[in-house]
């Protein structure tokens, strides 16, 4: 007997290690809690009845099998002293004896077994976080665990999740050979000194990923006195948070004299996916160009949904689908539009925009289709409703394929897109969350070419420049960043072309791309809440120079831009800007010249391109750009 229990607890043993590796959390612990009722049971039953045949029906009995079934759990058995009870004679009951037992065992072998080795596994995967750069995430969803997976399985970064998740998206984490932090959401020296964070060691990124906002804002401040405490150096530090305002991201990054994050990047959702699909399916692609660079074709787009999701697809369509010759139109249509943030905004004054109140599966939708479908270039469909997206993007292409149009369709949400290029059927499916679009070492590569070759301080590195940057540049560059790709489209040229030296264009070409670039640039400040400066205020701002200027000897006011109002004088047409040229050299007695400066936008691509090689094959060494 002693025999067949040494071989019952062993199999215990080596089941319960094969449960705990093999099955999901919330799978094991249902199945431990069905195997220890049972046990228990059973127990009862037949523990009990031996020991009132021994004892009788008394207290002896009772508290006899109550010890009985509690020593069930680590394996014993008290079978010896109710073996004489006639019912034991039988086999079977013999058997369903040893099962109960068994079942016991196993409960609690298995518990035990994912226990220790949970906190084994987690000590061993801590250890070896100590080495290269360590990605600390903050929160535990399926957006942040979807992020986490993709660095560890593509870019083999050393990830720790910060925050409680449920047991399903724990057992991801640790499937993926990540690291669970559960009481970490006041960051302290003792987690730093556990994760192996010592100041010059290593480089630490921190994207704050958590669906409360607040809670993401106290987490970093909390990191960053903790890193402060600590000696950790702001070089090694890059911080990725969700939905921060600029005045906080301004707050968290360290300055002369303040101690902060070496860099910090805010994200929306909305943005990023409106982002992400004016750079996997530009309007550029959808019009063609003549061999001067003008646009043959006009650029009309449909948005269907107009709540956040539509307010940034707008905004990306507005900044990318500027060209010269080509005139510009979006459509949008909704029974209920949330466009009261367009109410006295200078792009409904500026750009042809015109609301319709119907729903993409409304007659009257179809109906405009079929008297438009030939311009229409770009749909962008974002209802909010994945399901519902889906549903109107198929009945849309179906309906147009039957008459031979085909543009492009894109299905937007803030956790992706799905998008079809003009004449394709089949979508490709694109989550932010799992892509390089929140790859922090990658996603302002092109934005940080473009600042580096713009900076006067060629002594600096791109990395250092982008640095110094404030929010404003930083979204100049990025915007300008996703549209180069139309510079190059309209010029019909490749960038492996343009690093071979066959740049730049010359005469009429030239010109075309510079007006190009002079109307993209209208339209990012538009979108950035900007309006063309009055003549009046212009006039206020040139006495205001004048009077500086005859008080101190100079002058640091631009007279053409003011940031605190949001106003701009070169949101003029192009034929236009060489009279305010004209008129701000004569002010200030320094040659200006507004249609040169869009011109040297186009010029420079050159020298941008060899700063993202020089940036691209540095990030992947290991280095600091």
């Amino acid at each position: 007997m002693t025999t067949i229990l040494f071989i019952i607890i062993a199999a215990a043993c080596f089941l319960a290690a094969v449960l705990n590796l093999a099955v999901e959390n919330r799978l094991r612990n249902r199945i431990m809690s069905v195997l220890v009722t049972i046990a228990v049971v059973l127990g009862l039953i037949l523990y009990g009845y031996g020991y009132s045949y021994v004892f009788g029906f008394n207290l002896i009995a009772v508290l006899h099998t109550i010890m009985s079934v509690c020593k069930m759990v680590g394996g014993s058995s008290d079978l010896d002293s109710i073996a004489s009870a006639p019912l034991f004679e039988n086999q079977w009951i013999l058997i369903l004896f040893w099962a109960a037992h068994f079942m016991a065992f196993y409960a609690v072998a298995g518990t035990a077994a994912a226990a220790l080795g949970g906190k084994l596994l987690q000590r061993i995967r801590v250890a070896f976080l100590r080495r290269g750069t360590l990605l600390l995430i903050y929160g535990v969803n399926e957006d942040s665990v979807a992020y986490g997976k993709r660095q560890m399985d593509v870019l083999h970064r050393s990830v720790v999740f910060i925050g409680q998740g449920d047991s399903a998206l724990e057992a991801e984490i640790h499937a993926a050979g990540g690291v669970l932090e559960r009481n970490g959401d006041q960051p302290d020296g003792r987690l730093l000194r556990k994760l192996g964070v010592r100041p010059g060691k290593r480089s630490i990124e921190i994207a704050a990923l958590h669906e409360d906002q607040t809670k993401n804002s106290v987490f970093v401040r909390h990191l960053q006195k903790a890193f402060e405490k600590a000696a950790i150096l702001p070089w090694q530090t890059r911080l990725l948070i969700r939905d921060a305002e600029e005045e906080q991201i301004a707050a968290l990054i360290a300055s002369e004299g303040k101690y902060g994050y070496g860099s910090a990047t805010s994200f929306d959702e909305y943005e990023l996916a409106a982002r992400l699909m004016m750079q996997k399916l530009p309007p550029c692609d959808t019009i063609r160009f003549d061999d001067q660079a003008r646009a043959r074709d006009d650029f009309q787009a449909l948005i269907i949904g107009f709540g956040r999701m539509g307010r940034a697809a707008l905004d990306a369509l507005l900044m990318n689908g500027q060209f010269c010759g080509s005139a510009f139109r979006v459509d949008i249509f909704d029974e209920t539009p949330q466009n009261g943030m367009l109410y006295d905004q200078e792009i409904q004054r500026q750009y042809d925009i015109r609301f319709h109140a119907f729903n993409g599966k409304s007659d009257a939708f179809y109906a405009f289709l079929k008297e438009r479908k030939d311009a229409i270039r770009y749909i962008v469909i974002c209802t909010g409703d994945e399901k519902e997206n889906q549903e109107i993007a198929r009945d849309i292409s179906r309906w147009l394929k039957a008459r031979n149009a085909a543009p492009a369709i894109v299905q937007c949400s803030n956790q992706g897109l799905a998008y079809a290029r003009p004449g394709e059927s089949s979508p490709m499916y694109l989550n932010i969350y799992d892509s390089d679009t929140l790859d922090l070492e990658q996603i302002d590569r092109m934005a940080m070419a473009i600042n580096h070759a713009y900076s006067r301080n060629s002594e600096k590195t791109p990395w250092e420049n982008w640095k110094r940057c404030d929010y404003f540049s930083r979204m100049s560059c990025r915007a300008s960043a996703d549209f180069y790709q139309a510079i190059l489209k309209a010029a019909g040229k490749t960038a492996q072309q343009v690093d071979a030296g066959n740049w730049p264009p010359q005469g009429e070409m030239l010109e075309s791309l510079a007006i190009t670039e002079h109307l993209r640039w209208c339209a990012f400040h538009y979108v950035m809440g900007f309006s063309l400066m009055s003549d009046a205020e212009l006039n206020q701002r040139i006495e205001y120079y004048r009077t500086e200027k005859a008080e101190k000897g100079a002058s640091s006011l631009r007279i053409s831009k003011d940031m605190e109002k949001r106003i701009h004088a070169c949101l003029i047409p192009w034929d236009q800007l060489d009279q305010l040229s004209a008129r701000e050299t004569e002010v200030t007695g320094k040659p200006v010249d507004y249609k040169q400066m869009d011109r040297n936008n186009i010029l420079v691509l050159p020298d941008i391109l060899a700063i993202l090689h020089e940036i691209s094959e540095q990030q992947e060494n290991g280095k600091k750009a």
